[in-house]
């Protein structure tokens, strides 16, 4: 008799029988055989043998990176729990089963993906049926899911609650609230501009850290916080004007992330390892990261990094000569930004694009290019950028031959914004802007003496490109 044949009730009775045909048979390796258990249980109409299968599977699945095979057994047990009777059990289950398929989407997808959004609001809503309190994974995915879409005081008001979460928390529980709620903020600040605040919470965040309880971390906010947050100290210390210390903590961050070999973290490294490498200007240490970023992505299929990969060889592509090619590059690398939903990048993607196009005269392209920058960091308040973003823009208008008076106010626009940021990279790179402008206007000693304040601050990092040309500006100056 042919399958098709076979009555509703023989057909579970089959499936029942080969389910427990193969836990008989397989009873020393039933992880690996979970998948299979699952879906003939399912067949079979034992919803919990089904359900119990299931949640083993993508454990599995996940502990080999197969990413996306867990996240279709996550679905499947979301999917087989709807059809059941609305009891606290079920909630419970139906917790559990979003509280594993959260982490996995965001490693595939980044924080930006929808469903991520919606796995998260719904723990929200079902923690509440079950009269639990916040939970915190919910708390901090959502946040980051703001900081993607540039929502900031949404993502402040999430972290502000983590931490109060972490001051009722259990000893065990308390420092990995603190660390991840310091992070959310300490991420959140730097995004719209404010450094020192920033810093102050990603030190905070790196003295609660304990290497011990990474295995939480990862399990429940998919990042091992001590490497993220060392990254992002050291990009916020080039910014803040201490280019040697901010190389120092990236080779640390790096070294972490490569012996705790957790794959998104490591990309998550990388990609501000090489936005820091670039900052410094130093082509050969961000050439060195090329492969290694884009190795991370194909491996574990993360879209972000591929994405990051994309930007890295266009500029790199630019930066070689190839300015077409990297022209190509670059718009390929911010279309796969787009399609991750992470859009916080996307005014320093368009500033290299605006280089690039001024490079390969078509200074009215890159003009237009720094409007559309500028125009999404004036409505997402996102201001981190926006000091150089002025400063490019004062330079391409310069070569477009515009009225100095205007050319003059962009660059003093970034030396305005910088300052009051205490962002002493790009303070520099306004004043040898704003130096060079007026020496060409005849103000040599007035050149001299702004140049000459921001470069005397800096105390280390005097090897670096930067720091190196205004040394140049200012012996030339004087």
């Amino acid at each position: 008799m042919v399958y098709a044949q076979v009555s509703a009730t023989r057909r579970r009775l089959l499936h029942r029988r080969i389910a427990q045909a193969l836990e008989t048979v397989h009873s020393a390796t039933l992880d690996q055989m979970s998948g299979q258990l699952a879906a003939h249980y399912e067949k079979a109409g034992v919803w919990a043998q089904a359900l119990a299968y299931y949640q083993q599977a993508a454990q599995q699945s996940l502990r080999t990176y197969a990413n996306h095979e867990a996240i279709a057994h996550f679905e499947r047990g979301l999917a087989l729990l709807a059809n059941l009777p609305d009891t606290a059990d079920r909630s419970s289950q139906e917790l559990a089963f979003l509280l594993g398929l959260g982490p996995v989407l965001v490693i595939t997808k980044g924080y930006g993906f929808a469903q991520v959004h919606e796995v998260y609001t719904r723990v929200q809503i079902v923690t509440q049926q079950l009269g639990e309190p916040p939970n915190p994974a919910s708390l901090r995915a959502l946040a980051i899911w703001f900081v993607a879409r540039r929502q900031y005081a949404d993502a402040y008001a999430q972290g502000k609650a983590i931490l109060t979460l972490a001051e009722q928390a259990s000893t065990e529980m308390k420092p990995v609230l603190v660390v991840e709620g310091h992070y959310v903020l300490g991420a959140t600040a730097f995004w719209k501009g404010e450094f020192l605040q920033s810093q102050d919470h990603f030190e905070q965040a790196l003295i609660a850290y304990d290497v011990q309880r990474h295995a939480v971390h990862i399990a429940l906010y998919t990042q091992d916080p001590g490497v993220i947050c060392l990254i992002r100290l050291a990009h916020l210390l080039w910014f803040l004007g201490y280019p040697q210390m901010a190389q120092q903590k990236c080779t640390e961050a790096l070294a972490q992330a490569r012996k705790l070999a957790h794959p998104y973290s490591l990309g998550y490294a990388l990609n501000f390892a090489h936005f820091l490498y670039n900052d410094l200007r130093d082509r050969t240490l961000a050439q060195s990261l090329v492969d290694e970023i884009i190795a991370v992505g194909q491996k574990h299929a993360q879209q972000l990094w591929l994405a990051v990969g994309l930007v890295v060889q266009g500029h790199l592509l630019v930066e070689h000569g190839a300015i077409e090619a990297g022209i190509v590059q670059l718009r390929a690398g911010l279309r796969a930004y787009e399609s991750t939903k992470q859009d916080v990048h996307r005014p320093y993607v368009l500033a290299m694009l605006a280089q690039a196009q001024t490079q390969a005269d078509s200074p009215e392209q890159g003009l237009s290019t720094l409007d559309e920058a500028l125009a999404t960091v004036n409505f997402y308040e996102d201001h981190w950028y926006e000091a150089e973003l002025y400063r490019l823009k004062g330079e391409l208008l310069d070569k477009t031959k515009t009225v100095p008076s205007i050319v003059e106010a962009c660059f003093q626009q970034a030396y305005t914004l910088a300052r009051a940021q205490h962002a002493k990279s790009l303070e520099l790179r306004a004043a040898m802007s704003l130096s060079r402008f007026w020496q060409r206007q005849g103000k040599r000693e007035q050149a001299r003496q702004l140049l000459a304040e921001t470069y005397g601050w800096f105390t280390e990092g005097f090897e670096t490109a930067d720091l190196q040309e205004a040394s140049a500006l200012l012996a030339e100056l004087s």
